[in-house]
């Protein structure tokens, strides 16, 4: 059944019909088997449906299953850097962030790894000038800028959890914001004139480990107060320069729809924090 309200802006009236939708499938009169995953049997995940007329009989064979891996995943994708400093995508900005304000911000699900030291991104190579680079480590939000200069805040715990991270600088403060609330602030002077972007990527034999997925860079100060993470997939606007997203495979989904590079052993798996039940 469906509820239809409709109002004058004063008074409301509501009405309920039944009503029933067929689809087809397009050239259908092709077809001669159409093989879904649907769940079915008690939502048991070895049960195929041939949802065509011909209605075959299809019988798994062996250890054929149905998971949440698919291209429509309502879910999403996240990229799993795992233990290696060679693994990454890359992509090159438009135009390097200067000294203005901007806001970098993403999902991080952190699973350990030697030193646990996993670097979300950098602009340029970290050890060059006019470059940045952050990083989430097990208890602590690391952030650099010219290859030596360390600014630290403290977060509870970043292991085995999705968090939401935005990092936001208005010119001459840099603010970290965990879930929408902030976490603190340091003073900062910066001008990034590097234009690469590296994301999952650290030049040192540390271990990296880790989801990152809906990877977002905006070239303005999006929050200036405490906010509520996001509950659904980033979206591009105007002021996005770069987002990173997966479904089912990395794409800049910005307006520039810059090139993204595939660097290393990079997993895209079907795990996010936006997770829906779907075959």
């Amino acid at each position: 059944s469906l509820t239809f309200r409709a109002s004058d802006g004063i008074n409301i009236a509501s009405a309920i019909s039944s009503f029933t939708l067929q689809f087809k499938v397009v050239n259908s009169h092709y077809t001669t088997a159409l093989i879904t995953s649907v769940g079915t049997n008690n939502q048991v995940n070895n049960t195929f449906v041939d949802s065509s007329t011909n209605s075959h009989t299809i019988t798994a064979v062996g250890d054929a299953t149905q998971t949440t891996f698919s291209p429509y995943r309502h879910g999403g994708y996240s990229n799993y850097y795992y233990d290696t400093i060679n693994g990454y995508y890359s992509a090159t900005l438009t135009n390097a962030l200067g000294s203005g304000s901007w806001t970098v911000e993403g999902w991080f699900y952190k699973t350990g790894g030697n030193n646990d030291f996993h670097t979300a991104w950098h602009v340029g190579t970290v050890n060059q000038s006019d470059s940045m680079s952050i990083a989430v480590n097990n208890t602590s939000i690391q952030f650099r800028s010219n290859g030596t200069t360390t600014s630290t805040i403290n977060i509870s715990n970043t292991v085995n959890r999705w968090i939401h991270l935005a990092w936001v600088f208005d010119g001459s403060t840099l603010e970290v914001f965990e879930n929408g609330t902030s976490i603190g602030t340091v003073s900062r002077s910066l001008n990034i004139a590097q234009k690469v972007v590296s994301v999952g990527y650290y030049n040192t034999a540390f271990s990296n480990e880790g989801y990152i997925t809906d990877f977002r860079i905006s070239d303005t100060q999006r929050y200036t107060t405490d906010f509520t993470a996001p509950d659904e997939r980033l979206t591009a606007d105007t002021d996005t320069v770069f987002l990173l997203q997966d479904g089912p495979y990395a794409k800049d989904l910005s307006s520039s729809n810059l090139t993204v590079t595939k660097n290393g052993t990079v997993n895209l798996e079907p795990f996010a924090p936006y997770d829906a039940q779907e075959y």
